[in-house]
């Protein structure tokens, strides 16, 4: 089976100086939604993961206070600061008012929202925090990228939206989950399975993969035995490593969609085509081998002094030994 989607996942992989990768963004555009004033690492290693991975453009869609900080970081990405925090917008008086921080939430999605039909992926919750504010705009977000069937990836305070919120109960949720993968580590697995159901794929309608992390990632799809992914990895686990693993599983996804649309004969601005099990399974295969790889290979250049951007310095190398070689 690991072979098979090896074999998969290749295969959506655009040659350069294609078709498919003849124009700055034909190669996928990937968007990252996170970051607040205390954690502003994440959403830049995801974002970067993706770029490292092949994707063309990376924006990051974060707090107005987390936004000058990502800018710094890397000239590469595209920083949009809409969303808004409560400690900065809403003073002790108006904390309590649900009215107010819907106003700001809506202001900020409607930002967000001008750009989804542009992303060939979205990644959300690489720092998102639990600022209720923030959580709030995010989940609309999430709900309006399905809506728009944009594919999507869910990690970290993501999650803790899916967990707690009831915008994505199993059957309002199954006709448009046609591309979305969740990266729970166990700690959120169990969350999501007490809100869902144990065989967390299957209890949202079978269509939905989900990557759970670990010692071994488990890729699972619906009712079908999981996918063990087992090569690669490091015994260093330092902080930032599962939104390189989101940023690099946005990639793929951008590609599967690029040609399921492509062979369905349906051009970049019409509606999303459908993509396959298989594919979104290969995607979500190809994300982890990846990242895994590229741990490997800076624990063995750095040890214990292993961080997290010596990884996201592997992803292009480990990303040429397996898939270009």
């Amino acid at each position: 089976m690991e072979k098979v989607l090896l074999r998969h996942a290749r295969a959506l992989v655009p040659p350069l100086g294609s078709a498919r990768a003849g124009y700055k963004g034909q190669a996928g555009k990937i968007g990252v939604l996170g970051g607040c004033a205390e954690y502003t690492g994440a959403p830049y290693f995801a974002a970067a993961s993706a770029l490292r991975a092949g994707a063309d453009l990376s924006h990051v869609f974060t707090t107005h206070q987390a936004a000058q900080v990502i800018k710094t970081y890397s000239p590469e990405l595209i920083v949009h600061p809409y969303l808004f925090e409560s400690a900065t917008v809403i003073d002790d008086n108006d904390r309590a008012s649900t009215s107010g921080r819907r106003e700001l939430a809506d202001r900020a999605v409607e930002r967000v929202s001008e750009w989804l039909p542009k992303l060939s992926c979205l990644v959300v919750g690489p720092g998102l925090g639990r600022d209720p504010l923030v959580l709030l705009q995010a989940e609309l977000v999430m709900a309006k990228a399905l809506e728009m069937r944009v594919p999507l990836v869910v990690d970290a305070d993501g999650l803790w939206i899916w967990s707690n919120s009831d915008t994505f109960d199993a059957e309002p949720f199954k006709p448009k989950s046609q591309a979305v993968v969740l990266t729970p580590n166990a700690v959120e697995l169990r969350r999501l399975e007490r809100r869902y159901g144990e065989n967390l794929s299957a209890s949202l309608g079978g269509e939905v993969v989900v990557v759970e992390k670990g010692a071994m990632d488990r890729v699972c799809a619906g009712d079908g035995p999981p996918v063990v992914v087992s090569e690669g990895g490091s015994p260093r686990r330092c902080g930032g490593q599962g939104d390189v693993l989101a940023g690099c599983i946005g990639t793929f996804l951008s590609w599967a969609a690029a040609g399921a649309a492509g062979s369905s004969g349906e051009g970049e601005d019409s509606e999303a085509a459908e993509i396959s099990r298989d594919a979104k399974v290969a995607s979500a295969f190809a994300g982890s081998l990846l990242t895994r790889e590229a741990s490997r290979a800076a624990f063995e250049e750095r040890g214990r002094s292993m961080v997290c951007g010596d990884v996201v310095e592997e992803v292009g190398p480990a990303f040429s030994s397996l898939f270009e070689a």
